[in-house]
């Protein structure tokens, strides 16, 4: 599902660089979205390597509303 890859996304630094089809698949449904900027690779190249840039504000938004309620307190929430 594509809003696990951008919560895998959030979690590491950016950019980042995706390898795999399946991940790079649900990552142009994200950039069509307008939920990332990325360097998509084009659909008939051999090598297929993408690149993300940045979560946009609509991307951060989006996460925003798919998190949890307790998974936000948690973050806010000084161990």
């Amino acid at each position: 599902m594509p809003m696990e890859l951008l919560h895998a996304i959030a979690q590491g630094s950016l950019p980042t660089t995706l390898h795999e089809p399946e991940e790079i698949d649900k990552l142009r449904v994200l950039a069509a979205a307008f939920l990332v900027e990325a360097r998509l690779p084009d659909v008939h190249a051999h090598e297929q390597v993408a690149q993300v840039l940045s979560i946009t504000a609509e991307g951060r938004a989006a996460l925003a509303r798919d998190t949890p309620h307790w998974i936000n307190l948690q973050r806010r929430t000084p161990a």
